[in-house]
């Protein structure tokens, strides 16, 4: 038996099998992204498909909405029957009614539940959306109301019921159960015009910049003098 050892590999067959191991581990870290990649789609085409039927499928998807001008503009092209909110009071208790007011305020209880109150002139109403198959009122429905801008147009359908404690907030001491809502489509046209986040950065880059010198006060009174 020859006792002399295997021959070394050449060079060129030790700089192949370093080839072909980079390669395997390029493969193997590719794979691993792909697979990342692929998972990533797959859960996020999962939440796609969770989040459609909830919006498409609302049976009272026709209780909410937003109202085109043309109906806001006058009470008449309706038909119906319009309440003012300065009425409701505890002979309205029972009845369904249809008001129109400016949105005050907006309280999210929780997704089945939230307190908006409506004004109308120097009246107030506080007005309840419950989640309930039987009301006609679903989860989108309450998140439609909640994500309401504050003085939009707002009309309001729904029974009057008296509360078991006096209402604070509100000039009248009644609650109105809503049973649909709908926000004048011109309210939201205008929501980010009319918001004071967005005019009050306006007029103070206007004095800062333009009149650095001049203090609020001292122009008011130029200007009131020059259109006197």
């Amino acid at each position: 038996m020859s006792s002399e050892p295997p021959p070394a590999p050449s060079a060129a067959a030790a700089e192949g099998l370093a080839a072909d191991l980079s390669a395997a581990t390029l493969s193997k870290k590719q794979q691993k992204k792909d697979a990342r990649k692929a998972e990533k789609a797959e859960k996020a085409a999962q939440r796609q498909q969770q989040q459609q039927p909830a919006d498409a499928e609302d049976p009272f998807a026709a209780n909410y909405g937003d109202v085109p001008v043309e109906e806001i503009q006058s009470k008449a092209i309706s038909g119906r029957l319009w309440s003012q909110i300065g009425d409701l009071d505890d002979s309205s208790a029972g009845r369904s009614v249809l008001i129109r007011g400016s949105l005050q305020a907006i309280r999210p209880v929780s997704k089945k539940m939230a307190f908006v109150v409506l004004r109308q002139s120097m009246s107030t109403v506080q007005c309840v959306l419950v989640a309930s198959a039987d009301a006609g009122v679903s989860t989108q429905m309450v998140r439609f109301a909640t994500a309401l801008s504050k003085e939009s147009i707002v009309d309001v359908e729904g029974v009057v019921s008296l509360p078991k404690e006096p209402l604070k907030a509100t000039t009248q001491q009644v609650r109105l159960s809503c049973l649909m809502i709908w926000n004048s489509s011109i309210s939201r046209k205008y929501d980010n015009l009319l918001s004071p986040r967005v005019v009050k950065p306006v007029y103070q880059l206007h004095v800062s910049r333009i009149f650095p010198y001049v203090s609020r006060m001292t122009i008011f009174f130029e200007v009131a003098r020059k259109m006197n």
